[in-house]
């Protein structure tokens, strides 16, 4: 890690850490595989966590196959790089 960058640890509610949004939600998917993630107004449409972390996984992986990093690209600063503009 530069000297530049922090590290920031999230505490869930499970007791584990994570570094990243992204391992809080397989996280919480793990701990709540029978409950209802999303539910569209009315109720008529329900996704469960498992079901849910199932889609997020096919999304990442088709990004990851056009060339998405998982990690954010930062800069000498330590700021975020604007990926636009390496794509063109």
């Amino acid at each position: 890690m530069s000297d530049n960058t922090i590290d920031i640890v999230f505490h869930h509610t499970s007791g584990a850490d994570g570094r990243t949004t992204a391992e809080g939600f397989q996280q919480t998917a793990r701990m709540h595989p029978d409950r209802i993630a999303l539910r569209n107004p009315g109720g008529r449409q329900e996704v469960t966590w498992p079901e849910y972390a199932q889609r997020v996984e096919a999304i990442a992986s088709g990004l990851a196959g056009r060339g998405a990093s998982p990690h954010p690209i930062r800069t000498r600063s330590g700021r975020h790089a604007d990926r636009t503009r390496d794509r063109g």
